[in-house]
């Protein structure tokens, strides 16, 4: 199942952070769910403790994906995220893709965050969008 497969996807980027990094997950569907209030630096009971987080998440509602983006976007510290979907957007502030587009564009106009998008099966132009504009990889796991 698409969570399964997520779970799986953040747990071996969280493993294969430098130590020290500095990182954090927002888990989104019908809510924004963020691990930590800011980001955290990486050790390992840093990744543990995200892993057990990570472990009790589950797949319920739609897809927040514009306010899970906000949310990203409002940690000054953050410079890179990975955005890890399988479906389109369905539920937030903003769920029609080309109108999240052009927020994210905004947001990011002297920001330079870069964007690494996943699609979890199907395929998202929203997601190929995200990554393209901020010079970021996309790429689909089905």
């Amino acid at each position: 199942d698409g969570v399964d497969r997520a779970k799986k996807g953040l747990r071996w980027v969280s493993e294969n952070l430098e130590e020290g990094a500095l990182f954090n997950v927002i888990a989104f569907n019908s809510a924004v769910m963020p691990w930590q209030e800011a980001v955290a630096a990486s050790s390992g009971a840093t990744r543990g403790e995200c892993d057990a987080w990570m472990e009790k998440l589950g797949a319920l509602g739609g897809t927040s994906l514009f306010d899970s983006l906000r949310a990203a976007f409002e940690d000054s510290d953050v410079d890179t995220i990975v955005v890890l979907s399988d479906g389109e957007p369905s539920v937030g502030e903003l769920t029609e893709p080309s109108a999240i587009r052009d927020e994210v564009l905004r947001w990011n106009r002297d920001r330079g965050i870069v964007i690494h998008t996943v699609a979890m099966g199907g395929s998202f132009k929203i997601l190929e969008w995200l990554a393209e504009d901020s010079g970021g990889l996309h790429v689909r796991h089905d």
